[in-house]
């Protein structure tokens, strides 16, 4: 598992944990809205019939962003509300130690009863410090991708296929003009050919339903595929966007066309690729979720006449998934 990998494991683990804790909170509130009004009206800042209508109100908003947090649905506005919840808790529980009124926030229900003022402050700064982390890189991440949607693809014709000892079915060397260079194509997904990424060889197997080897096998006829097309000059599309790669040298996104047909299209067609990688808006300017959509169309098709990788496929129901969003 590489360190990417891990990290997002971790922050899966975190988002299971901070979720979780909201949702218990939220529940233990739900069963016991008279306490929890009572909490509120404690902090002596709000009327009564205000803290009886947040004790009703807040419990559940908790409760749903705190499912949105574990099953990533609407993640950003949930984990951006508990922030708020949390910020404002904080702010009220200081602005009370400050006036000298001993309670607890009630942030957590019950379970939180008994902590201290100092336990209370370094829990809600710790979820409050790991959801602004969060916040902040899917900003990053947003405002990259916008400006990498802003690339202008470029047209590569007169291209050629070059022999070499990494090219598998998605990822194969190629000389078009001046240029030389590893090109990785988009929106598609082909099988492994052997197993130096043994983790993503394993969730290909499960994609398709089909064992290990037959998976590589399945990546030698995709291999095989895409160097029997592209024996005749194609057209390249790319924004030279980087794919990284394995090796030294960068590998880049690509569109290859053969005789106005996508080789993506036709991998997936015969069932030598899956849908799924990264995902911009195409050179014609057809939006990406559409596109993908037809890809699912024409995986679906493959699956049920049983062509290449799904020809002894044990699975029932693919999952067809790109990963959402735009990127380079």
């Amino acid at each position: 598992m590489g360190e990417e990998e891990q990290m997002r494991y971790a922050w899966r683990v975190v988002d299971l944990i901070v979720g979780g804790i909201f949702v218990y909170a939220g529940v233990s509130k739900v069963l016991d809205p008279a306490q929890f009004a009572n909490d509120i009206d404690n902090y002596k800042t709000l009327p009564w019939f205000v803290s009886v209508r947040l004790a009703f109100y807040l419990p559940w908003l908790e409760i749903f962003c705190g499912l949105a947090v574990i099953s990533r649905f609407f993640y950003r506005g949930g984990l951006s509300i508990l922030t708020a919840l949390l910020a404002v808790f904080i702010g009220a529980t200081v602005a009370a130690r400050m006036r000298g009124l001993d309670i607890t926030c009630g942030c957590f229900g019950h379970v939180s009863k008994n902590w201290n003022f100092g336990t209370h402050l370094v829990l809600d700064f710790a979820i409050i410090a790991r959801a602004l982390v969060v916040l902040l890189l899917l900003v990053v991440l947003s405002s990259k991708t916008s400006a990498v949607d802003r690339k202008e693809w470029v047209k590569l014709t007169d291209c050629h296929y070059l022999d070499a000892p990494d090219n598998d079915g998605d990822s194969f060397r190629v000389r078009g003009g001046d240029k030389e260079f590893t090109a990785r194509l988009y929106y598609v997904d082909a099988p492994e050919t052997n197993l130096r990424q043994g983790d993503r060889t394993h969730e290909q197997s499960l994609h398709f339903g089909i064992t290990l080897d037959e998976t590589m096998k399945a990546g030698e006829k995709a291999k095989q595929r895409t160097k029997e097309l592209l024996q005749k000059p194609f057209v390249i599309w790319t924004r030279w966007a980087t794919a990284g790669g394995r090796g030294r040298e960068s590998r880049y996104y690509v569109i290859v066309e053969i005789d106005g047909k996508s080789l993506g299209e036709i991998l997936v067609a015969e069932g030598l690729a899956r849908t799924k990688g990264v995902t911009p808006n195409l050179p014609s300017g057809e939006h990406a979720k559409a596109y993908m959509e037809r890809l699912d169309d024409l995986e679906s098709a493959a699956r049920e006449k049983h062509l290449g990788a799904w020809a002894s496929s044990t699975s029932k129901k693919p999952d067809v998934t790109p990963i959402p969003g735009q990127s380079p």
